[in-house]
C-alpha cells in the first residue's frame, strides 16, 4: 500500500488542511476504508489525532457528494413513473384498452426495479 501513496508524492511530505482534506477525499473515492485513509495520512506527516479529523471531514463530505448524486437521478426515475401513470390512466378513459395494457404492464415492471 505505501509504494502506492509513494508514487503519488504523499509520503513524507508536508501538507496543510486543504491538501490533507483532498487527499483523504479522493483516496474514500477510490473505495479505501477510514483506517487505510488515516493511515495514509500518518504516514503523510500529519498528527494521528489530526488524521482523524481530516478523515472524518473528507468522509462527510464524501457521503454528502455520494447522497447528492443519487438525489437528481431518483427524482427524474419518479417523474417518469408518474407520466407512465398518467398515460395509463388517459388511455383507460379514452378506451384505448391494449395503450392502457401496455402502460400497466410498463408502469409495473418499473414501480419493481425502483423498489431495489
Amino acid at each position: 500500500m505505501k509504494d502506492t501513496y509513494i508514487a503519488m508524492g504523499v509520503d513524507g511530505l508536508k501538507m496543510d488542511r486543504k491538501e490533507a482534506i483532498d487527499l483523504a477525499l479522493n483516496l474514500f473515492r477510490k473505495d479505501l476504508d477510514k483506517n487505510d485513509v488515516v493511515k495514509t495520512l500518518i504516514e503523510s506527516n500529519i498528527p494521528e489525532s489530526t488524521a482523524y479529523r481530516y478523515a472524518k471531514k473528507a468522509l462527510d463530505q464524501y457521503e454528502w457528494e455520494d447522497d447528492k448524486d443519487d438525489e437528481p437521478k431518483k427524482n427524474l426515475e419518479l417523474n417518469a413513473l408518474n407520466t407512465i401513470y398518467k398515460s395509463m390512466k388517459w388511455a383507460e378513459a379514452n378506451q384505448e384498452t391494449e395503450l392502457a395494457v401496455k402502460y400497466a404492464n410498463l408502469y409495473i415492471t418499473n414501480k419493481k426495479r425502483l423498489k431495489k
